[in-house]
C-alpha cells in the first residue's frame, strides 16, 4: 500500500506538474527566442547568400552585356571597319578582320564575332568572310533559328536581340549551345546600317553562376523580359525549365519561395534585372537549400531536449524533495490513524488537512477537559492529603501536583470552615471566586470542599519563618471577617497543628475535625485551635488528650489506619506510667469510654454488646486486641455508610443528568447549584463515581439517543441532533464519524438495511 502511494501519489503527480509548467514557460520563451535567433537568422542568412551570389551573377551577366555593347559601339565608330574600308579591296579587308579578331579577344564569353552590313550577302568574322548562304548552310546551322528569320532578323532589327541557348552545328561535324546576340549599330539611330553577331558559348556564359550551386543539386536560370529562358546550368538534378516555369509565371518580386515541383519540395531564389528585365533564378531542393537550418534545427533539438532531460531530472528531484515531508506525514498517518487514512480516496494534502482538523478538535477538547479536570484532579490531591493516603514522601513526590503545592522549608497546617446553614452552600462557593488559591501574608492556602461533611477544608501552606501560630491567627480572622462583610455568612474555623512534612497533613485534618467539634461550646463563628483545647484538657488525663481527640476524630472519618495509631499510642502511655490498678483500670475505662461515645455519635450501628466484652478485659494487652479489632470493624462500617451515602448522591446526580441532557445548556454549574456543591468538587465526584468526566457522560448520552433515534424514527438529522441538545450541527457530524466511523446518514442507511 505504502509502494503504491510513493510511485502513484497523485500530490507528487501535481507537484511534478507545477514544477513542469513553472519550467515549461521560461523552457518555452528560450526555446522561441533561440529558433527566433538561431533558425530564422541562419534562414535569412542562407537567403541573403544565395541572394548575394545570384546579384554576383546578374552582375557579372550585366558586367559581360556591357562589354559585348562596349564592343559593338566600339565597331561601329571604328573607321577600319566600315563598309567602304572593308569592300576598298584586300588588304584593307584583311585589317577589318584582324580588327574583329582584336574585339572577340576582348570578352571571355565570346566564340566568334560576326560583322554583317545590311542589304549586304557577305558576312565578316575574325576568321574572314563569307557569303550569308555558306554561314548557314555550312558554318553555322541554327537548331531553331532558320535562313529565311535569320536574314530577316540581322536586317532588320531595330534593337538588341538576345537569342536563347540553342544547339549549333558548327563546320558540319561539332554541335555547341550557344546563346546570340544580335546587336544593330550604330547605336541609337533610326536606321542602322550594319549588325554585329556576338555567338556566346553557354558553357562559358553559365560558369559565371558555377559557384552559386557549389556542392548542391539545382539548376540556374537566366530568363529573357519575357521570361524565357535564355540559358541554364544544372547539376546533379533532372529538373528542366519547363517544370518551373509554371511556379515562376505569377513571380514579380525579388526573393526566395517555396514551390512543390514534381512531388518535391523546391526553395527558389528569384532575382530581376532593372537594367534589361532578365530575371535570375536558383532552384535547388528546400533540404539542401535548408541543410544548415536543419542543421540548426537538430542542433536546438538536441540542446532543449537536453535542458529538458535535465530540467526534468530536477523536476522530480525537487517534486520528490517537497514530497518527502508529505510522505512522512503519510506514513505516520496510516501506521497511527485509526485506519482511515488508508481507505481514504482523498489526496495527500487534503488527508493531511481533514487529520490536522480532527486532531486539532480533539485536542481543543482534550486541552478542555485537561483544563477543566485539572482543579478536580487539583482537589482529589489535596483530598488524599487531608486522609493521609500518601505513606511516604517518595509516595508524595510521583504526584504531579507535589510541585504546585509543596514548598520546601515550608510548615503545613489543616484549618476547616463550617458555614450557618441558611448560607452555607453560597458562602462555602463564596470563599474563593473563581480560584481555590488564597494568598496571604507569609503563606498560601488552597481550597478543597468536603461534600459528606458539609465543610470547605484549606490547607494552609506557610513560608519559612517565626511566630507561625500568630500568621494563621490573623488570617483565619482576616478570612473571617471577608466572608462575614462581603457574604454575610457567619463561618466556624477550626485550626489544627502545624506539621514539618507534607504527610503529615491528614493528621492535621483530624486535629481541625476534633477542634471543630467544641464549636458547641465556643459557639458558632468561633475560631478554634487544637492547641487551645489541648492545654485545656491536659491536666485531666495521664495520657495525651491529643492521641485521644486524634483517635476518636479518625473513628468518626473510618481512617483506620490513624485511628490504630493513636490507640497504640494511648495504651502505650499506660503501659508507660508507674501507677495504682485502679488508675489504670480509670485510664481504659476512659478510652473505652470515648470508643462508646463517638460511636454513638455516628450511628454506625448497635455495637453495645461489643463494648460490654470490652469491659471484661482482664489484661491491658487483652484490651488492646479487643480494641484493635473494634475499631477495624467500626472503620469498615464507617467507609461504608459512606460508600452508600455517595451512592445514594450519585443516583440522585445520574437520575437528574438523565431527565435533563437534552438541554443544551446543561452544564457542570447548573447541575452544581441543584446539589448545593460546587463545580469542581462536583466534576471531582462525577469522575470518582461514574469513571468518567462530566462532559464525556452527557456526551455518550446524547450520542446513544441519536442512534437510537436514527434507527427507530423518521425525523431528519438535523432535527434529532438539535433535539439532543446540540447547537453545531457540523461539530456534531465530525465527532459521530469519529467515534463511529461513519456519518449519522451513513449510520441510518446501513443498521436500516442490516435490521430489514
Amino acid at each position: 500500500m505504502m509502494a503504491a502511494k510513493k510511485v502513484f501519489s497523485m500530490t507528487l503527480v501535481k507537484y511534478i506538474l507545477s514544477f513542469s509548467l513553472i519550467f515549461s514557460i521560461p523552457l518555452l520563451i528560450m526555446g522561441g527566442l533561440m529558433y527566433k535567433n538561431m533558425v530564422m537568422n541562419v534562414k535569412k542568412e542562407i537567403e541573403a547568400a544565395n541572394m548575394d551570389k545570384l546579384q554576383q551573377v546578374k552582375e557579372a551577366v550585366e558586367g559581360q552585356m556591357k562589354v559585348l555593347q562596349h564592343i559593338a559601339a566600339k565597331i561601329s565608330y571604328d573607321p577600319r571597319l566600315t563598309s567602304y574600308m572593308v569592300r576598298n579591296d584586300i588588304y584593307t579587308a584583311k585589317e577589318a578582320i584582324t580588327e574583329l579578331d582584336r574585339y572577340k579577344e576582348s570578352s571571355g564569353i565570346i566564340d566568334d564575332l560576326f560583322l554583317f552590313f545590311r542589304g549586304d550577302s557577305t558576312i565578316y568574322s575574325s576568321r574572314g568572310l563569307t557569303s550569308l548562304a555558306t554561314f548557314l548552310d555550312r558554318y553555322y546551322k541554327f537548331e531553331n533559328w532558320g535562313s529565311d528569320t535569320f536574314i530577316q532578323d540581322i536586317n532588320g532589327t531595330p534593337r538588341p536581340i538576345m537569342r536563347p541557348s540553342e544547339k549549333v552545328e558548327i563546320n558540319n561535324y561539332e554541335e555547341k549551345r550557344y546563346l546570340t546576340y544580335v546587336v544593330p549599330i550604330p547605336f541609337n539611330q533610326d536606321v542602322p546600317f550594319s549588325t554585329v553577331l556576338f555567338m556566346i558559348n553557354e558553357t562559358l556564359l553559365t560558369n559565371l553562376f558555377e559557384h552559386v550551386l557549389g556542392e548542391k543539386s539545382g539548376s540556374v536560370f537566366i530568363l529573357d523580359e519575357n521570361k524565357k529562358l535564355l540559358a541554364t546550368k544544372s547539376k546533379k538534378t533532372s529538373l528542366v525549365f519547363r517544370e518551373v516555369a509554371d511556379s515562376l509565371h505569377n513571380i514579380q518580386d525579388t526573393g526566395v519561395y517555396n514551390f512543390r515541383i514534381n512531388g518535391e519540395e523546391q526553395s527558389v531564389v528569384y532575382l530581376r534585372s532593372e537594367l534589361n528585365g532578365w530575371s535570375y533564378v536558383v532552384s535547388m531542393p528546400t533540404s539542401q537549400f535548408l541543410a544548415r537550418v536543419v542543421e540548426t534545427k537538430t542542433l536546438l533539438f538536441y540542446v532543449l531536449l537536453s535542458l529538458t532531460s535535465v530540467g526534468l531530472t530536477l523536476i522530480i528531484l525537487l517534486s520528490n524533495r517537497q514530497y518527502k515531508p508529505i510522505r512522512g506525514l503519510m506514513q505516520y498517518i496510516q501506521h497511527n490513524w485509526s485506519g482511515e487514512a488508508e481507505k481514504s480516496t482523498k489526496n495527500e494534502l487534503e488527508l493531511i488537512h481533514d487529520t490536522l482538523v480532527t486532531t486539532f478538535d480533539s485536542n481543543q477538547q482534550l486541552r478542555e477537559q485537561v483544563d477543566a479536570q485539572l482543579p478536580v484532579l487539583r482537589e482529589r490531591f489535596l483530598t488524599d492529603l487531608l486522609k493521609g493516603s500518601f505513606k511516604s514522601k517518595e509516595e508524595l513526590q510521583k504526584n504531579p501536583f507535589y510541585q504546585e503545592f509543596i514548598a520546601s522549608d515550608a510548615s503545613y497546617i489543616v484549618m476547616l470552615l463550617a458555614m450557618e446553614k441558611e448560607r452555607g452552600e453560597d458562602g462555602q462557593r463564596a470563599v474563593f471566586t473563581g480560584s481555590t488559591q488564597l494568598s496571604f501574608a507569609g503563606g498560601e492556602a488552597y481550597a478543597v470542599e468536603l461534600i459528606h461533611e458539609g465543610t470547605l477544608a484549606l490547607v494552609v501552606v506557610m513560608n519559612e519563618g517565626n511566630d507561625i501560630h500568630h500568621k494563621v491567627q490573623s488570617f483565619a480572622k482576616e478570612l473571617h471577617k471577608s466572608l462575614e462583610d462581603k457574604q454575610g455568612v457567619q463561618a466556624t474555623i477550626g485550626i489544627g497543628t502545624p506539621c514539618a512534612e507534607p504527610e503529615q497533613i491528614g493528621i492535621s485534618f483530624i486535629e481541625a475535625s476534633a477542634a471543630m467539634e467544641y464549636k458547641m461550646k465556643a459557639g458558632v463563628g468561633s475560631i478554634i485551635f487544637f492547641e487551645d483545647i489541648m492545654a485545656l484538657q491536659e491536666h485531666a488525663f495521664y495520657y495525651s488528650v491529643e492521641e485521644q481527640v486524634r483517635f476518636m476524630q479518625s473513628l468518626k472519618q473510618g481512617n483506620e489506619t490513624v485511628a490504630h495509631e493513636a490507640l497504640a499510642a494511648m495504651l502505650q502511655s499506660i503501659y508507660d506510667k508507674s501507677v495504682s490498678i485502679l488508675l489504670v483500670r480509670c485510664m481504659c475505662f476512659d478510652i473505652i469510654n470515648a470508643v462508646f461515645k463517638t460511636i454513638s455519635q455516628m450511628n454506625v450501628g448497635d455495637y453495645s454488646h461489643r463494648i460490654r466484652g470490652l469491659l471484661e478485659f482482664q489484661s491491658l494487652q487483652e484490651l488492646e486486641n479487643r480494641l484493635t479489632e473494634l475499631v477495624s470493624e467500626i472503620c469498615g462500617a464507617v467507609q461504608s455508610l459512606n460508600e452508600n451515602k455517595n451512592m445514594a448522591l450519585r443516583d440522585d446526580i445520574v437520575q437528574f443528568v438523565h431527565e435533563h441532557f437534552r438541554n443544551y445548556d446543561l452544564g457542570l454549574d447548573q447541575v452544581a447549584v441543584r446539589f448545593h456543591l460546587s463545580a469542581s468538587s462536583l466534576s471531582r465526584y462525577f469522575k470518582e463515581q461514574m469513571g468518567s468526566n462530566f462532559t464525556e457522560y452527557i456526551s455518550d448520552l446524547r450520542i446513544e439517543e441519536v442512534k437510537r433515534e436514527l434507527l427507530q424514527t423518521n425525523k431528519s438529522i438535523q432535527a434529532i441532533i438539535q433535539d439532543v441538545g446540540y447547537e453545531d450541527i457540523s461539530q456534531f457530524r465530525r465527532k459521530f464519524k469519529k467515534l463511529e466511523g461513519v456519518t449519522p446518514a451513513q449510520y441510518r442507511s446501513l443498521y436500516t438495511k442490516n435490521s430489514q
